[in-house]
């Protein structure tokens, strides 16, 4: 589990503690992409950090935030002990839970009126 995820084209060992909480996108070619797009595992990793894509099932990555700050869900992967997270995508979306948010908590910047 990490905050916001890892650069996939660093060795998970090697990853800088400033990408663990801060990385959303990474360039692929001449575009960019969701980071868990382009990661190939193992480990399988969990992460939030990332609301506005929503939930992000990867094969080797599970993105959890649903934007419950903002007033949409709070989600969380739930696994029995010792239970190991799926590799199919489908059989993980079994162990998911989620709840509305009771609020917005914070209003998201797209969403913010300017003041002129």
């Amino acid at each position: 589990m990490v905050h916001a995820g890892v650069d996939p084209r660093v060795r998970f060992e090697a990853q800088h503690p400033h990408t663990l909480l801060h990385i959303r996108r990474v360039h692929q070619g001449k575009r960019e992409v969701l980071w868990g797009q382009a990661y190939y595992g193992p480990p399988h990793v969990v992460f939030g950090h990332n609301a506005l894509p929503g939930l992000q099932l990867h094969a080797w990555a599970t993105g959890l935030d649903t934007g419950c700050v903002y007033g949409g869900r709070l989600t969380a992967l739930v696994l029995g002990p010792g239970e190991k997270i799926p590799r199919s995508i489908l059989h993980r979306q079994t162990k998911l839970v989620s709840q509305a948010a009771a609020r917005m908590y914070f209003e998201p910047a797209s969403k913010k009126r300017r003041v002129a």
